[in-house]
């Protein structure tokens, strides 16, 4: 009697260390697989890779900000335009025009997109496209003065050199804009400096 009663405590004892066992499990399972259907995010770029990437670097003053917004699909899209008085050039192809003695004669309009997946995860068959979702952290705003890493008929993060093949100047995904102090709180500084780069929202 003594030894079954000594087995039955140890089924109920061995049941009870199942659940927590099996729970374990499943969240092991679930969180690669979860992780795997989320729509991946375009990683963040360290200031020496955004200038290796940009066809044109510049420092400047936004002078204003505008936004549409509309729905792709599954997918919230804001596409921002900033109008931007460039008053310094880090970087820009040759034969361009632009240098340090020869900044562009009137305001650069620069351009970028947000998307972000509608759905928590992507259940459609195939890799998930990516999106910026997540990185949100900064819109520059009238009167900010920026540094901005921009492609010109080159990839920029989203749109392949093709996509964006009609002259205008993308933002670099995620983080293509860095927040500068203004000159008399201490110049605008080198590549990197200032806040760190941002993304813009």
């Amino acid at each position: 009697m003594a030894l079954i009663l000594k087995g039955s405590a140890l089924a109920r004892a061995t049941g009870r260390a199942r659940l927590p066992l099996a729970a374990l499990f499943l969240a092991c399972v679930a969180i690669p697989v979860a992780a795997s259907l989320a729509a991946p995010e375009i990683p963040r770029r360290p200031p020496e890779m955004l200038r290796e990437a940009a066809t044109h670097a510049v420092t400047g003053t936004i002078q204003r900000v505008y936004l549409t917004e509309a729905r792709d699909g599954r997918w919230e899209v804001q596409e921002h335009v900033a109008e931007l008085l460039v008053d310094g050039v880090e970087k820009a192809p040759k034969g361009s025009g632009w240098s340090q003695e020869g900044l562009p004669d009137g305001p650069v309009y620069v351009r970028w997109m947000t998307r972000s997946y509608r759905k928590r995860w992507w259940w459609s068959e195939g890799a998930s496209p990516l999106s910026s979702n997540g990185h949100h952290g900064w819109t520059p705003e009238a009167g900010d003065r920026v540094r901005v890493y921009l492609a010109r008929r080159a990839h920029d993060g989203f749109h392949t050199a093709e996509q964006n093949g009609d002259g205008g100047f993308n933002v670099l995904h995620p983080n293509g804009f860095e927040r500068l102090a203004e000159p008399a709180r201490g110049g605008p500084g080198g590549p990197g400096e200032g806040e760190g780069a941002r993304l813009p929202r």
